[in-house]
């Protein structure tokens, strides 16, 4: 329980959609060549996982783009790492070895991989990043996690990356957290706990949002924020390039469609939902993140290039479906092509389809009916949403 102010002025918040077509190397390649042009002198990063798998996954990402410079000195030797893995099945002893080595500022750990195993009462030195691979479960465990940045008081940066796979367990106000576009991240944070922090002196060091608003003058004013990922989507020369006029009763009546539409889903992988343990993955494939980027880019969707462009899909066949439904409301979309049988065959990077597969990812969604309201006051007849209190009005609450 938090019990006092946890507003570290020295830390910046930062939210990060990731597209899981690309691939993990890209998306941390800018720590990959921290560790690789730096080795012991790369900036201290704390990478905290949802999983043991996802740990796995990534360790192997920066062991297989590292080679012989994952270790130190570039000799390969099991004590001399620069990237380790934490978690609850991690040995004890090498337990010992990891947090004794992030406990001198001189420890040659430059890159952690963990989960909330890693917790409470190691003493980290000189960590200045750290980034979520999807959200924690709630607010309060994010602000303790992120807390391990900036002890020595330099400025540093928390950096969370999600989707919809990664998002799905998570907490109604982690979510809100998530899709703020415009509010600032440290106010959302603080509130949770009823605390207001004091106005950031210079906002480009407060968060994404409020970085985009600051006209402070240093140089390092309105610098990106997050990961720099090299390839992130561009426009696609097979898009419609079309705009339709949306009102709010045709988003409504949509959304009503793309309810039904996963309900149709689940009951085709009944069987498979009565026969494992865990949650079949098509509660996680299609949830309130589809149907949140079709509503808000439903006035440019006419094609299954423009839903690939602008929703995360993980199958073919979800596609087919979602541009059936827009067609069912606009009725403008004359060419609706036939499912093959690849249709419904996972679309991603290899190591996306690992974590897709990932047991215990599934086991912590929790699978309560969503709660997605339309504000009446945010009709807009061109389609377009001025505002992003759109994204809260549709409030997620799984």
């Amino acid at each position: 329980m938090v019990t006092k102010s946890s507003d570290w002025s020295n830390l910046k918040y930062c939210v990060q959609h990731v597209d899981k077509d690309i691939p993990l190397e890209i998306i941390f390649s800018t720590i990959i060549d921290d560790v690789r042009n730096e080795g012991i002198r790369a900036p201290r990063t704390i990478i905290y996982c949802q999983t043991r798998r996802q740990c796995a996954i990534l360790y192997t990402v920066f062991e297989t783009n590292l080679g012989k410079l994952f270790y130190k000195d570039a000799v390969s030797n099991c004590k001399k790492r620069l990237v380790e893995m934490y978690h609850a099945g991690t040995p004890e002893t090498v337990k010992r070895h990891i947090s004794k080595n992030l406990s001198h500022e001189e420890g040659h750990i430059k890159v952690l991989i963990a989960t909330i195993a890693f917790g409470m009462g190691i003493d980290c030195k000189n960590v200045n990043r750290i980034l979520h691979f999807g959200p924690s479960k709630n607010i309060e465990s994010y602000i303790q996690e992120s807390g391990r940045a900036g002890r020595d008081g330099s400025n540093s940066e928390c950096i969370l990356l999600f989707n919809g796979l990664l998002s799905a367990h998570c907490s109604s106000d982690m979510k809100d957290l998530l899709h703020d576009e415009n509010g600032c991240r440290r106010e959302l944070l603080m509130k949770s706990f009823g605390f207001t922090p004091q106005a950031h002196m210079r906002k480009h060091m407060c968060c994404d949002n409020c970085t985009k608003k600051c006209n402070c003058g240093p140089k390092e004013c309105k610098t990106r924020t997050g990961l720099p990922i090299c390839n992130e989507k561009t426009e696609d020369e097979d898009l419609s390039q079309k705009v339709r006029p949306v009102s709010l009763d045709q988003r409504k009546q949509l959304k009503a469609k793309l309810k039904s539409l996963r309900e149709d889903i689940v009951k085709e992988n009944k069987e498979k939902l009565i026969n494992t343990v865990s949650l079949p993955t098509t509660l996680l494939e299609f949830g309130s993140i589809q149907v949140l980027g079709v509503l808000c880019n439903c006035h440019k969707i006419f094609s299954i290039s423009d839903i690939m462009h602008y929703v995360e899909v993980w199958r073919l066949s979800h596609a087919h479906g979602i541009l059936k439904a827009v067609n069912d409301i606009f009725k403008d979309i004359s060419d609706i092509p036939d499912l093959d049988s690849e249709s419904d065959e996972i679309i991603g990077d290899m190591n996306w389809e690992e974590i897709h597969d990932d047991s215990t990812l599934h086991s912590m969604f929790d699978s309560e009916e969503e709660n997605m309201s339309v504000d009446e006051t945010q009709d807009s007849g061109d389609g377009s949403l001025n505002t992003s209190s759109f994204f809260l009005d549709l409030a997620i609450n799984q």
